[in-house]
């Protein structure tokens, strides 16, 4: 994909402000991280399809009462020790 915007064009229209608010809302480092990875989206096909998991993950908050919505942990250390090697 090529990006015509110049390096700042997030900062001129505000889409870094919207990141930190994001941030604020991240109950781990790993999703502060995925937030941070997070880039404006010029691919309207892109956009549609991101669009439709948010509105997946928002129709499953709202049909499973006890859906987990807290206490997410960042398990990759965890992982990474328990991992086989090979």
């Amino acid at each position: 994909m090529t990006l015509v915007y110049p390096d700042n064009f997030e900062t001129k229209i505000g889409f870094d402000k919207i990141r930190e608010l994001l941030k604020g809302k991240c109950l781990s480092n790993l999703g502060e991280e995925l937030v941070d990875e997070i880039r404006f989206i010029s691919d309207f096909e892109k956009l549609k399809e991101d669009l439709s998991l948010v509105d997946e993950f928002m129709y499953i908050l709202r049909a499973m009462e006890n859906f987990p919505t807290s206490f997410y942990f960042d398990l990759r250390e965890a992982l990474k020790r328990i991992r086989i090697e090979g």
